[in-house]
């Protein structure tokens, strides 16, 4: 039976989040994945509306503040919506859902909402926004150092798998603070077979602290699907996106009759030359020659001297294999430990 999937994005709803919607929209839709976790919190316990919607007005971005200040809610349409984590910003934490009583329990809104999340194994992870060192971050957080300025998401392993989401502080000594957490990834990630991430370096060891995390709750790595290098991810108003064409390779490349698939086949050593085909053509059909944003799937240089850079995959051993030239070629390219 399919699983579920989990989008953390860090994109702003209505400018970067057509992809994040469309790669939710696309997986359900072929019925590769049965639902989103953020969808499933409503059978927690919670009563009769979902945890996150009978807090909705305590966690989302309040208008009236000058800075971004919480949780936004992005809509392809009226069925494929998620929550985005662009605006927790400056004036998010010392908000009653979000300030910090504790390290520990009592947990607050904002706290008490993402266990419910991470509460529900997952199929596939995707992890949307800048990222650098395995940390993902938001538009809304500065771009100078530290570039986490505001919030940002960390994984880490402390006996466990967990993350937390934390950000910097000149009054602090260390300079680090942490905004939320930490949350237990035990559960959500025992089996993440896909990893996606929507931002840099994905595709290189800045993906390591995640991709570890994933395996020490499963037993085993993940598949992940990204690029190498620093890019732009595309725009909504760009109207090119990758995700209906990337489900729709692994659908058909998936056994068993329409309808009634599943992902077990990412853990089948005889699928993995085609598995990696399906984000390499995916990427190379939607970004053309001509695409503002070829650079995802591969570029020599940008007019910021970015190149090379292209797309990238990790396969579960974690070798590395890269676009390396204009003409489409894949060449493993590197090793994780």
């Amino acid at each position: 039976m399919p699983g579920k999937l989990l989008i953390l994005t860090y994109h702003g709803a209505g400018a970067l989040t057509g992809e994040d919607l469309r790669f939710k929209e696309a997986a359900i839709r072929l019925k590769l994945i049965s639902g989103d976790a953020m969808d499933e919190t409503g059978q927690n316990n919670d009563g009769p509306k979902p945890y996150f919607d009978a807090h909705r007005q305590e966690l989302l971005h309040d208008p009236k503040k000058r800075g971004p200040s919480g949780v936004d809610v992005a809509s392809l349409n009226a069925s494929t919506k998620l929550v985005t984590l662009n605006r927790l910003g400056p004036h998010t934490w010392g908000r009653s859902a979000y300030a910090r009583t504790s390290l520990g329990p009592p947990r607050n809104v904002f706290e008490t909402w993402l266990d419910k999340v991470f509460a529900i194994p997952i199929e596939v992870l995707v992890l949307a926004g800048h990222h650098s060192g395995s940390l993902v971050w938001g538009a809304q957080q500065s771009e100078t150092a530290p570039y986490y300025q505001h919030s940002a998401l960390r994984p880490f392993l402390n006996g466990r798998p967990q993350a937390d989401i934390h950000a910097y502080d000149a009054k602090l000594p260390n300079g680090d603070a942490q905004r939320a957490g930490p949350f237990d990834l035990s559960t959500a990630l025992r089996t993440c077979r896909l990893l996606v991430v929507l931002g840099c370096n994905g595709a290189t060891g800045h993906i390591t602290a995640w991709r570890n995390v994933i395996k020490k709750a499963r037993g085993r790595a993940p598949w992940i699907f990204s690029f190498y290098g620093v890019h732009a991810m595309p725009r909504d108003a760009d109207a090119e996106f990758v995700s209906p064409g990337l489900w729709t390779r692994l659908e058909a490349l998936a056994p068993g009759s329409a309808g009634s698939k599943n992902l077990d086949f990412l853990d089948d050593a005889g699928f993995e030359e085609r598995i990696r085909a399906c984000w390499f053509e995916a990427l190379n059909a939607a970004f053309g020659p001509k695409s503002i944003r070829r650079h995802l799937f591969y570029s020599d240089k940008s007019s910021k001297s970015r190149g090379p850079r292209g797309a990238g995959v990790v396969d579960p051993s974690g070798r590395i294999f890269k676009v390396v030239n204009s003409a489409g070629t894949v060449k493993e390219d590197g090793q994780l430990p």
